[in-house]
């Protein structure tokens, strides 16, 4: 059997631990930077989000409602309605959620990264 009570090895030295993001970090310990619902109001099925997405997948063009958590990152968020971060876009700030998106959006985000 193995004893580890005598190992001092700090967390951060470890290889592969110490290279992690911000938002990798917040994504491996549960949290999440930006969270997608498919419903107003932050209803319907969820997608919890920590870096810029191309492409959506399962979850494009479904989206009709959003918030910004912020406490990890403190970033700016902008929403796309193409891949690849094309087409006309909004933005949302930390600590910010729409319970409705703008005219024109709902079910119809794409792509979204951090600006800033």
């Amino acid at each position: 059997m193995l004893d580890i009570s005598n190992q001092s090895q700090k967390l951060y030295s470890i290889d592969g631990v110490q290279d992690l993001s911000h938002e990798s970090a917040a994504a491996i310990s549960g949290g999440a930077d930006v969270t997608l619902y498919s419903d107003k109001r932050f209803r319907g099925k969820s997608r919890e989000i920590n870096d810029g997405q191309r492409k959506l997948g399962g979850f494009d063009n479904i989206t009709s409602s959003i918030k910004v958590d912020g406490k990890i990152n403190k970033k700016v968020w902008r929403f796309y309605k193409d891949p690849d971060f094309k087409g006309a876009s909004f933005d949302i700030g930390p600590g910010q959620s729409l319970s409705h998106l703008p005219a024109g959006f709902n079910n119809r985000i794409s792509s979204l990264r951090s600006i800033g």
